[in-house]
């Protein structure tokens, strides 16, 4: 046991090590060992030895490795495959740096002998943690726990209780007694040599099976590669399509356009339809009507022709009667006085017979009158048919007409359907590939962290965001950028495209890292890729780009927008800044004298800041009110209260509360970036 004493203002009794340097005299067993082999066999013995009082139990048994020695990760690697610690399995994992030891820490954290300068701030970083430090050759005595004293004939190790202590670490007092009988070095490795054999063999069959596996893999990369080829064909076709959709669309428009015009003579037409079928309706009332007063007047012009031809017989009758009278009074001459009445009796009758053919003739005047007039009936009763028939000829062909034409309404709404169903799936590839070209929407790091909140108002958007880090001479920059190109939908689409491209090129290629200097170039490449001297095109784009580069808590910001406004939102006062780019756009023919120019800002711990297109300032609500600046300042003030991590979800609802029942009238896109 080694103690340690300092005097200073205060005397106090530290204890330095409780612990014995224990040498431990490897066997002629174990004289093959290396090096890292001893330490991973006694890094073993230590976990028998040591009790961790932890309040939750873990579902592994952690060692985290710091250091160059390769060999030791190797061995406590092989040993994490066959072996067990409190029946945890063992999970080994190396760091690449000291900033990767952050909470929760691990059960075993190991430095190497190259890192024994830091060992205080490891120290401090893993207080109080349960955490076990193992070092190598390191005389910071007051800061380790277990100590490895290694040189080039043999491997000691010494303990520090008072730090074990600190760590809520029981050692046991076996660990001290620790000696080369008691580790058996060379029986804890020919165990894992046996299994490792035994894990080779495994290896070897799964080599096998990796062998048939590559061979079906062969077979199916030849079958990518003849697929490749129909893949070429299909983006060509896609390309077709692309250059189609255009024309399409134009053409859809004009469709539907001759299209609402049928409906609208066809709504007319059925009117009319409707108004003569009530027209006919009433008319078939009117000629029921008539039907009925000339069945009741061929019903009194039948009984009378009976009563008329009775009247007939009768004097039929009395006609025969007088030519017998006539016969007797020629053979009755003789007697006068008999010719005397017979002759007034003549007279009589004749006088009777004159009275009843005028009556008779009277009648069928009556008759002919009567006949006349259902003459007259018939005729207008004919002629009413005639019309109706005619009015049902033309209800039948324009009955007819109306068929054809919903025939003909029902094809073209299945050709638009289908062209609809064919546009909208171009567009879903198209939004496929304009996303794959964005960055995250969402990312959080140490430095910084930043979400995008990206509504297109179509399925392909005009609007893009773009945002990478960039490291010169040592110095990390970050780029962050949201663009608004002409137009939306397909269109501007295109424009985006062809703008992320140019983009790409400037920063990422050219290596322009210049605000204002990356808008000049932008301008001129979008000008001559578009041609727009010899032309009359007019596109181009708004945009927004700031630079950052973080010095310990101040971040430097340069912004230079082009036709876009840059906020910041103050941590400390919850002021916001509103800064104005300039009116000079991306592109098109205006402005040419305008030169872009920079601001440059610095940023404490904790400040926002916002890059936005004017799709929410823009944006109506039921009022017919658009959001305004005024507005989206009055929102971002209300943003100081509320943690970064859930301001997207309360701008999301607040524009959604403001829009309610309205449509979106251009795309929106906003990004919100913490330093």
């Amino acid at each position: 046991m080694q103690l340690s004493f300092q005097n200073s203002s205060v005397i106090y009794f530290k204890i330095l090590y409780i612990g014995i340097i224990s040498f431990i005299a490897l066997n002629s067993q174990a004289q093959n060992l290396s090096a890292a082999q001893i330490k991973t066999g006694l890094i073993f013995k230590f976990t028998q030895n040591l009790k961790w009082n932890l309040t939750k139990s873990p579902d592994s048994f952690q060692i985290f490795i710091i250091g160059e020695d390769r060999e030791l990760v190797y061995e406590l690697d092989k040993l994490s495959k066959l072996k067990k610690i409190n029946n945890l399995s063992i999970s080994v994992q190396k760091l690449k740096h000291l900033d990767n030891v952050v909470a929760p820490f691990p059960q075993i954290l190991i430095v190497g002998q190259e890192y024994n300068f830091n060992i205080k701030q490891i120290y401090r970083k893993i207080a109080s943690s349960n955490c076990l430090l193992i070092t190598t050759n390191c005389r910071e005595n007051q800061y380790v726990m277990i100590n490895f004293t290694e040189d080039k004939q043999k491997v000691n190790f010494e303990v520090n209780r008072i730090t074990l202590f600190g760590q809520k670490i029981d050692v046991s007092t076996k660990l001290v007694l620790l000696g080369g009988k008691d580790i058996d070095l060379f029986d804890l490795y020919h165990d894992l040599e046996k299994k490792l054999d035994s894990a080779q063999q495994n290896l070897k069959h799964q080599q096998q099976f990796l062998e048939e596996q590559s061979f079906e893999l062969e077979k199916r990369k030849r079958e990518i590669n003849e697929s490749k080829k129909d893949v070429v064909l299909l983006q060509s076709q896609i390309m077709q399509q692309k250059d189609n959709l255009k024309k399409l669309t134009t053409s859809i428009s004009v469709q539907e356009l001759i299209l609402n015009q049928k409906m609208d003579l066809l709504n007319i037409q059925k009117m009319a339809i409707i108004k003569q079928e009530n027209e006919i309706d009433k008319q078939r009332k009117a000629i029921s009507d008539q039907k009925e007063i000339l069945d009741s007047q061929l019903k009194d012009i039948y009984q009378n022709k009976k009563i008329i031809e009775q009247q007939i017989e009768t004097l039929t009758s009395q006609t025969d009667t007088i030519k017998n009278q006539k016969s007797t009074i020629h053979i009755s001459i003789i007697i006068i006085v008999i010719f005397a009445v017979l002759i007034l009796t003549i007279f009589y009758l004749f006088r009777n017979k004159q009275k009843i053919n005028n009556r008779l003739n009277e009648k069928n005047i009556e008759v002919l009158q009567q006949k006349h007039r259902i003459e007259k009936q018939a005729e207008a009763l004919n002629l009413t048919n005639n019309e109706l028939q005619t009015s049902q000829e033309e209800i039948k062909n324009q009955s007819e007409i109306l068929k054809k034409m919903n025939f003909d309404l029902s094809s073209q709404t299945s050709i638009l359907q289908e062209k609809n169903k064919q546009i909208n799936a171009s567009l879903r590839y198209a939004q496929t590939i304009q996303n794959a070209i964005l960055p995250p929407k969402k990312h959080k790091g140490k430095t910084y962290e930043y979400f995008v909140i990206y509504k297109p108002r179509e399925i392909v958007s005009g609007d893009f965001f773009w945002f990478s880090e960039i490291y010169d001479n040592n110095t990390k920059n970050i780029f962050a950028s949201v663009i608004d190109c002409t137009g939306h939908g397909v269109p501007g689409a295109f424009m985006a495209m062809i703008g992320n491209r140019i983009l790409n090129e400037t920063i990422l290629e050219k290596k322009i890292y210049d605000p204002s200097d990356i808008l000049e170039t932008m301008h001129t490449v979008v000008k001559t890729t578009l041609k727009q001297d010899e032309s009359n095109n007019t596109d181009g784009m708004d945009m927004s780009i700031i630079r950052a580069v973080k010095q310990n808590k101040i971040t430097k910001i340069t912004f230079s927008g082009a036709k876009q406004t840059f906020y910041i939102l103050k941590k400390k006062t919850g002021e916001v800044l509103r800064i104005r780019g300039d009116v000079k756009a991306i592109g098109g023919i205006y402005y040419d004298h305008v030169q872009f120019t920079s601001k440059t800002f610095e940023l404490e711990l904790g400040d926002i800041v916002f890059l936005l297109s004017d799709g929410i300032i823009d944006q109506n609500g039921e009022s017919k009110k658009r959001f305004g600046s005024l507005n989206l300042i009055a929102l971002i003030k209300e943003l100081h209260t509320i943690s970064f991590d859930l301001q997207q979800a309360y701008i999301e609802s607040y524009l959604k509360g403001y829009m309610k029942s309205i449509e979106q009238r251009d795309d929106i896109t906003l990004m919100a970036i913490k330093f």
